[in-house]
């Protein structure tokens, strides 16, 4: 009967232990993982256009009291988040850390991206950069314009499949992408996709006489070499 008892709490004390290693590592990890994600969704998706002449913060918003319990570090790290640079600093580009995505602020854009058959709805920002690149696509040549010539972006890809370039994975050809700012909207059609190295990345972000889109994320939502590269050419709303 004693032995019984003693196999009982054994069973017992290891059924605790692992239940407290797995709490444990859903509130160290999964947890500011998935705040951190649902936060990333929150900036990226546009609101309703307005008429703006030039970027704009929101009142600053503080952090929930759910985030400031889950990653205290945020608290201790934070740092003010200025204006996105409308300029590319593709060297400072890297996967972005929990701190920096829950420490960034609203802000009010005017421009998006949409490819309904995915389920993408993105701002599109000003410039490649590590700041830019949490509230959407990112564009990448100086100077270009909807409609005209190649209209370059970028995006990251990330582990959770709803997330900024992550849905571009499941794109086809023929799919409809909808670029548009305050005061107008272009349609394109999705005519070629490919995995390349990325070193070869660059080779498409040329200026083109034809008006086309190029979308451009990390093949995998790891450290990788490759790059997905979508091509899609103007079939409504040129000059």
């Amino acid at each position: 009967m004693k032995k019984q008892n003693n196999k009982k709490l054994i069973i017992l004390i290891s059924c605790f232990s692992l239940l407290v290693s797995v709490s444990g590592a859903y509130f160290a990890y999964y947890l500011p993982l998935e705040v951190a994600s649902n936060r990333i969704k929150e900036i990226s998706t546009p609101k309703k256009l307005k008429i703006k002449n030039k970027l704009v913060y929101d009142e600053p918003k503080q952090l929930n009291e759910e985030s400031k319990k889950v990653v205290k570090v945020v608290e201790e790290e934070k740092k003010v988040v200025e204006l996105p640079v409308a300029g590319n600093d593709y060297m400072s580009v890297d996967r972005p850390n929990i701190s920096e995505i829950l420490s960034a602020e609203e802000l009010e854009l005017n421009e998006s991206i949409q490819i309904p058959s995915i389920g993408l709805n993105l701002n599109i920002i000003q410039g490649t950069n590590q700041i830019n690149m949490l509230y959407g696509a990112t564009t990448m040549l100086d100077g270009q314009v909807m409609g005209k010539g190649n209209y370059a972006l970028a995006g990251h890809h990330m582990p959770r499949n709803d997330l900024l370039f992550s849905p571009l994975m499941d794109v086809q050809l023929g799919a409809e992408v909808v670029i548009k700012n305050s005061e107008k909207e272009y349609k394109y059609k999705v005519v070629s996709t490919k995995v390349v190295d990325y070193k070869e990345g660059a080779s498409v972000l040329k200026q083109t006489e034809k008006p086309i889109l190029t979308l451009i994320t990390c093949d995998k939502p790891s450290t990788t070499d490759g790059r997905f590269i979508v091509v899609a050419e103007l079939i409504e709303g040129g000059n």
